[in-house]
């Protein structure tokens, strides 16, 4: 399979003008629709295919930003060769406009997935033919991950959400861009509850970006279904911090995700800096 060509459209950017951190996620899964579609897997990804595949786990590391009119290609390739959860390297580059035509990483993942039978959900036998064509050490993968423990000190934050019909897949099922997006709306969210939304933020002279996802997928929620997402600020560093961030279902507690995302704080100049301690007293403790 060649480098995946990736065009981005206005509506990717966010508030800084970035490519949002979520959209790098779709990016992922449409070179794996893309590569399994090239070897006669197309069916997994419509409605009337008998199998579909779902995330267990992803590691997602942000390396630099990438804006609107940038040149980007993805490459993905099989990284481990699990029979049963298969995990995937995925690398977004961008083209350089020197005259070596280099490319810098930006984005760098790691996801392990399973093909479910649709209807029952349960995960499947990879088909040997298949893991043996898979394209292997194509690109870097993502360091591995440290995930910061749960506080009881820190201040839980929560954020309730229903799910919409174009926010699921044709099996019913959130899209993983619309699940990450919820992940970062929770932080906005808490920080707003704390008294530090963003203009704030801006106002003292700083802003902060996220650096990686390590999120672990027990079950996806479906259009209609009610989550709490759950946010604390467990881990604070000089120059960035690590939120644990749990969705749940409210009617009866059960875990449907867990994420540890990390960030870091960036002065206006968009230089690592460190901010007020009492800013981030605030939002880790009310």
């Amino acid at each position: 399979m060649p480098s995946l060509r990736l065009q981005l459209r206005p509506s990717d950017c966010d508030f800084y003008g970035h490519v949002n951190n979520a959209v790098y996620m779709s990016f992922f899964e449409q070179a794996l629709a893309e590569c399994l579609a090239s070897m006669g897997y197309a069916l997994d990804w419509q409605p009337q295919g008998e199998y579909s595949w779902q995330a267990r786990s992803l590691t997602l590391e942000y390396r630099q930003a990438a804006a609107y009119g940038d040149a980007l290609e993805g490459n993905l390739w099989l990284a481990k060769p699990d029979p049963v959860h298969p995990a995937f390297g995925f690398e977004m580059l961008r083209r350089t406009s020197n005259s070596a035509n280099t490319t810098l990483p930006l984005f760098r993942g790691l996801g392990a997935w399973s093909r479910n039978r649709k209807g029952t959900n349960e995960p499947q036998q990879i088909p040997a033919e298949l893991m043996t064509r898979l394209p292997q050490d194509r690109g870097i993968l993502p360091r591995e991950p440290r995930r910061a423990p749960a506080s009881s000190q820190a201040k839980r934050y929560f954020l309730d959400h229903r799910v919409e019909r174009n926010e699921v897949d044709p099996t019913g099922q959130v899209h993983l861009q619309a699940l990450f997006r919820m992940l970062e709306e929770s932080l906005s969210s808490a920080c707003d509850q704390a008294g530090w939304p963003v203009e704030r933020w801006l106002a003292a002279g700083f802003f902060t970006v996220q650096t990686r996802h390590d999120c672990q997928i027990l079950s996806l929620p479906r259009a209609g279904e009610d989550v709490r997402i759950v946010s604390q600020l467990v881990e604070v560093r000089r120059l960035g911090g690590t939120w644990l961030i749990e969705v749940q279902r409210p009617t009866d507690g059960r875990l449907l995700a867990r994420d540890h995302s990390t960030g870091v704080h960036l002065n206006l100049e968009g230089s690592p800096a460190s901010p007020p301690s009492q800013i981030l007293e605030n939002i880790q403790f009310g």
